[in-house]
């Protein structure tokens, strides 16, 4: 009898002490998701002094200067790395003033490729992408810009001599960094440099851009 009770006295203490601990780190985990989502606030309150903060749809360009790197034609000695003019045009919704997400399209220069001085191919390139945005707030109305996302990127190369033409296409990753600022609640210019990853046969295309963001409301 007198195990028996030691028993459960024993089983009694360390189901009070599991409790105890169960609590102390639901208590831990509480503290660290009110602490998150006070930071999260401050952001927006910050933010909030310059842009919108609340739900809408956006559209908005940019134009740029476009650098390819596609996979060089057989026979050929360029390395098809070069500049061009690029642009894009983009849609979306910012949940808040400081995450969203937008759908765009790219459209880059023509690539060309040389044999010595003879031009043997040029290719079209163009990517569209989806992508999640998130915002940071700096100083004054500037704030940090990121995207992370997926892109479809598609090349078609085109034989200058035979007229032939073959095309590729594949998804990957897509990312971006610039700045972001706010001349008013509803107007933004967007400075930024987003890549567009490709394979062998599409290459990979940057954009290095200004442009502007229209909040409709």
């Amino acid at each position: 009898m007198n195990l028996l009770r030691t028993s459960l006295k024993i089983a009694s203490i360390a189901t009070l002490s599991l409790a105890f601990s169960s609590v102390a780190q639901a208590n831990n985990i509480f503290a660290q998701v009110n602490a998150f989502s006070s930071c999260f606030d401050k952001i927006g309150q910050a933010l909030g002094c310059y842009t919108l903060d609340c739900g809408h749809w956006y559209v908005g360009g940019n134009i740029g200067v476009a650098h390819l790197h596609d996979r060089a034609n057989p026979f050929s000695d360029d390395s098809v790395d070069e500049n061009g003019p690029g642009g894009s045009v983009v849609g979306g919704y910012q949940i808040n003033s400081i995450i969203g997400a937008e759908i765009g399209y790219t459209g880059y220069t023509n690539s060309r490729e040389y044999a010595g001085s003879t031009l043997i191919a040029k290719t079209e390139h163009y990517a569209v992408h989806l992508a999640a945005t998130a915002r940071y707030p700096l100083f004054d109305g500037w704030s940090a810009l990121g995207k992370l996302g997926v892109a479809y990127s598609y090349a078609q190369k085109m034989a200058i001599a035979t007229g032939s033409a073959a095309s590729s296409s594949t998804g990957n990753l897509y990312w971006g960094l610039g700045l972001d600022y706010s001349v008013t609640p509803t107007i933004d210019f967007i400075a930024q440099f987003a890549e567009a990853r490709g394979n062998r046969s599409t290459g990979s295309s940057d954009l290095w851009s200004l442009g502007v963001v229209w909040a409709l409301v």
